[in-house]
């Protein structure tokens, strides 16, 4: 009984001090009341690390309801966007930038090519090459057949329908002895392999000059010269006497210029043919594209010039032309150069001769 009666009155005594205690701090009453109206929230788990789905939209808190505590794991997951990935820099190539931040890498050596030829113009791959193969051999007033090998800087031969018609013809050559005595004017026929065959009677003795006009269709026109050998007996000189007036065959030719002749100044040359009555010769027939042609050589033997019939061409083989010729010229050299005048009446052809000197 004592003891019992002591241990009720410590209980009392403890309850009395706690509950003075307790009235003396209100925030624990506070604190006590809500724990005791909302139950604890149950933790969240962790979670792994992986990709999580997006969360649904938090419930607003009741009023009267005390927000939950949630896990600071919870949180990364609903909050914190996914890790970005590791940036791998590039392995540089040679001659570009590396990559900001990124490691350096040394560049290879970089490899040095040989330059290469500069491209040839087009007219380069058609400059045309003339051999003057074989003869018959050279005999004064005989005939003998030349063999003229064409080709292209390709080795490729050069056939007629690689050539532009020059005066209806696509290969001409221009024989003419060392004295600038005897002229010719050939055209060579096709064969086979780029060979091209034609006749010549040489009237002189000693060497010709031979000099192949051609026009390639993609290139310029050229001329190339070669030599056709033959022993003289006695070698004439050349005749540079000017010579403004000829005759031959009964039929005179007069030559005037519109201007002095100078080398490289093209000026306009006219020739008036009449027979030995003086009458105007108007029976002239067309050869080659034209009722004339006229060719000068110079006395170095290596110059040729050209020229370029005025008016209006024949376009019928019964047109007529004459007396008057008139044609373009523009001397390549100075000195003395022959023009040859070549014109056909009554199907013959006739060449005359006529000296001039050249201005510089």
């Amino acid at each position: 009984m004592k003891y019992g009666f002591f241990a009720l009155l410590i209980g009392a005594v403890s309850g009395a001090y706690a509950w003075a205690y307790d009235a003396g701090r209100p925030e624990l009453t506070t604190q006590i009341a809500a724990s005791e109206a909302a139950p604890t929230a149950t933790p969240i788990p962790a979670a792994a690390p992986a990709e999580a789905a997006p969360s649904a939209p938090a419930t607003p808190p009741a009023a009267d309801v005390a927000t939950p505590v949630v896990s600071p794991v919870s949180a990364s997951v609903d909050a914190a966007p996914a890790p970005a990935p590791a940036v791998v820099p590039e392995a540089p190539v040679n001659g570009s930038a590396v990559a900001e931040n990124a490691e350096a890498v040394p560049a290879e050596t970089p490899v040095v090519l040989e330059p290469l030829p500069e491209p040839r113009a087009p007219e380069e791959d058609y400059v045309l090459t003339a051999d003057l193969l074989a003869h018959d051999g050279l005999k004064v007033g005989s005939a003998t057949k030349l063999t003229i090998k064409m080709s292209f800087p390709n080795q490729r031969n050069v056939k007629a329908r690689d050539l532009l018609l020059i005066h209806g013809r696509p290969l001409h050559v221009y024989a003419v002895d060392e004295s600038l005595t005897d002229y010719q004017h050939l055209q060579p026929k096709a064969g086979k392999a780029g060979k091209w065959y034609v006749k010549f009677t040489p009237r002189k003795s000693g060497s010709y000059r031979l000099f192949v006009d051609a026009a390639p269709i993609k290139g310029k026109r050229q001329l190339m010269p070669l030599v056709l050998e033959q022993a003289a007996d006695v070698q004439d000189a050349i005749d540079k006497s000017v010579t403004s007036k000829v005759e031959s065959d009964g039929y005179n030719y007069a030559l005037t210029f519109d201007e002095p002749l100078k080398a490289d100044s093209e000026t306009t040359g006219h020739i008036t043919i009449t027979d030995k009555y003086g009458r105007p010769i108007t029976d002239l027939e067309p050869m080659m594209g034209s009722f004339a042609y006229v060719v000068g050589v110079s006395d170095d033997l290596e110059t040729i010039t050209q020229t370029q019939p005025k008016g209006s061409a024949p376009k019928k083989r019964s047109e007529r032309g004459g007396p008057d010729i008139d044609f373009a010229i523009e001397p390549k050299r100075i000195g003395h150069m022959k023009l040859f005048v070549h014109t056909r009446v009554g199907g013959k052809d006739r060449v005359v001769a006529m000296g001039v000197d050249v201005a510089q």
